[in-house]
Parts: structure tokens; C-alpha cells; sequence
């Protein structure tokens, strides 16, 4: 679960002209099977980027997510893990936050983007090949 902050720029106020209005929710991160509870244990921060786009982008560790909002048809509960190490000894469980959305997130597979005089060079090469194997 992510606590999301939002800044909502509204219309000034004799106060003042630069005044932001912040939206805060809690938000559910659903990364499907493509991270197990160890990787997650072993990543050492994260970071959302586009929060206020219809596909944020997410970080973790050297991991990129593309996601897409979902809005639950009810509302999701997220209550704080016990500690009990029996039945006998479990509390009422704590309730920490509700929601109504959810981030989808899928895995994304990065490629080193070539340069315009790299992509240039190798179109190049190519039609010479081409040209080369055609000629024989």
C-alpha cells in the first residue's frame, strides 16, 4: 500500500496566487506475481513518477513498472499484521487505511535507446550489406 500526495493547483486567493491544494489517498500497488517478498525485502527505495497520469510509472530497486488505475467497485481494507504467535494471543486486528484504488503495475523490459547518428550508422551498414550480398 502507498500513500499518494497529489498537488491541485486551484484558482488564487487574495492570500495568494501560488496557494496548492494537496489530495491525499491511500492506494493499493498490485505488482501481479512479477515480485517476489524477497526482492522487495532486498530493494532499497522506490519512487512513482506520473502519479497524476492514467499509467505512472514505478521504481523499484533497478525494477521499472508501467500501471494503469483501477477504481474498486467497494472499498478495500488494509489492517496492520499481528504479532501473536498463537490463536490464543491474537488481538483485534488494527485497521490502517481504506481505499477505492488500486495501481495495477506490470514489469517493463528497458533497452539502451541508440542515438539518431547510431541508428544512422547501422541503417547505413545494412543497405551496404545488402547491397554487397546482392552484387555477388
Amino acid at each position: 500500500m502507498a500513500e499518494v500526495h497529489r498537488s491541485m493547483p486551484h484558482a488564487p486567493s487574495k492570500e495568494s496566487e501560488e496557494e496548492e491544494e494537496l489530495e491525499e489517498f491511500d492506494v493499493v500497488v498490485d505488482l501481479g506475481e512479477a515480485m517476489t517478498s524477497t526482492m522487495l525485502d532486498e530493494a532499497s527505495d522506490y519512487e512513482f513518477q506520473g502519479l497524476d497520469t492514467a499509467e505512472p510509472l514505478l521504481r523499484i530497486g533497478v525494477h521499472y513498472f508501467r500501471g494503469t488505475w483501477d477504481e474498486l467497485v467497494g472499498t478495500e481494507l488494509v489492517f496492520a499484521k499481528g504479532q501473536a504467535s498463537s490463536i490464543a494471543e491474537q488481538q483485534p486486528a488494527e485497521l490502517i487505511a481504506r481505499t477505492s484504488k488500486v495501481l495495477h503495475c506490470r514489469l517493463m523490459q528497458l533497452q539502451p535507446r541508440q542515438s539518431s547518428e547510431m541508428a544512422a550508422r547501422d541503417a547505413i551498414l545494412s543497405d551496404m550489406a545488402t547491397d554487397a550480398n546482392g552484387a555477388v
